[in-house]
């Protein structure tokens, strides 16, 4: 149970910080164009929390069978906000 609340407070911090305070931002270099804003709710939950959910979730299967559902539902969730919605 101490998991999950975990794993939900992580998700959150990262919906906070990629799609209300701009992501984080790389150290500036020489001659690069500047990658910043904020992203949008379309790419957030059809790109960054499945592939996030998918890169937590294949690991943690190894020792907790029910993990392998968040990759599951990420692919649920891909499928349907940048295929069905069209938000990405």
């Amino acid at each position: 149970m101490e998991l999950v609340v975990i794993l939900a407070a992580c998700f959150t911090l990262l919906f906070i910080v990629e799609v209300f305070l701009g992501g984080a931002l790389p150290a500036p270099e020489i001659g690069c164009k500047s990658v910043g804003g904020r992203m949008k709710m379309g790419a957030f939950f059809g790109q960054a929390l499945p592939l996030s959910l998918a890169g937590i979730g294949l690991p943690m299967s190894i020792q907790h069978g029910w993990a392998i559902w968040l990759v599951a539902g990420g692919l649920i969730l891909h499928m349907l906000v940048c295929r069905i919605m069209k938000a990405c």
